[in-house]
């Protein structure tokens, strides 16, 4: 008897080419019984794919429409590498396909955010820096302290005024160059970022000690901004202590 990975591996194929990839020992009854128990597996799973979409992005949904939503969304299944995702990875190339359709920048912008927040939601716990931790430390140790991305930080550079419904939620992101989602706790914060302070998230996808931060964040122009910058990062949840950079 085929083990249980190999018959859904035998199904996804059939799914994907067609009955005769299926092994006449998997299922009971002629091949027409076969045919007719995949249709309704196969709906089954188209199904779930597009209420998965629909959950993913319930704002971009909105924002289009819902009839406009799911005739886009069944458009999308079918695009390349889309069909051997999981359903928690279902929206990962929305943005591109969005694209590819010449949808509007500002409702491309608000699925990157609502994308940006599920990554957010799933990432890995960890406890975010504060400035208390540095209260009372020499100034040398606080330049010489490890510090690392939290693993749940993710931004979106906006290339459109944002849409209605995201403003809704980051009222001042209309000023922004960008949106910041990152859950220090248990949730998920949403704040404008400037370029500069993109461009520190970006620096940082690689673990430095403090003063490599600040000496990157006084390299961009203004040294007087360094220090408010690196402050809005720490409360913003941004930073933790890389422990094994010590």
């Amino acid at each position: 008897m085929p083990s249980f990975e190999q018959m859904q591996q035998s199904m996804m194929a059939a799914l994907d080419h067609g009955p005769d990839y299926l092994p006449d020992t998997l299922f009971a009854g002629t091949r027409a019984d076969w045919v007719r128990g995949m249709k309704v597996h196969a709906n089954t799973i188209s199904f779930a794919r597009l209420v998965a979409l629909e959950d993913s992005f319930p704002k971009t949904r909105e924002a289009m429409g819902a009839d406009a939503f799911n005739a886009l969304s069944r458009h999308y299944l079918d695009h390349p590498g889309v069909t051997a995702l999981p359903l928690n990875s279902i929206g990962h190339y929305l943005d591109e396909f969005l694209a590819m359709q010449q949808i509007g920048d500002a409702l491309i912008d608000l699925a990157r955010a609502e994308w940006a927040w599920l990554q957010s939601f799933h990432g890995a716990e960890a406890t975010p820096l504060s400035l208390a931790n540095f209260t009372g430390l020499d100034e040398n140790v606080i330049l010489e302290a490890a510090i690392a991305l939290h693993p749940s930080v993710r931004f979106v550079p906006l290339r459109a005024q944002p849409h209605a419904l995201l403003l809704a939620d980051v009222p001042m992101l209309s000023e922004a160059a960008g949106l910041l989602t990152v859950r220090p706790f248990e949730q998920v914060l949403l704040s404008p970022l400037g370029a500069v302070q993109m461009a520190a998230i970006t620096f940082m996808k690689e673990p430095a000690r403090m003063c490599n931060l600040f000496a990157f964040l006084t390299e961009q122009g203004d040294d007087a901004a360094a220090l408010p910058i690196l402050m809005d990062l720490i409360n913003a949840g941004v930073l933790i202590e890389n422990e094994k950079g010590k």
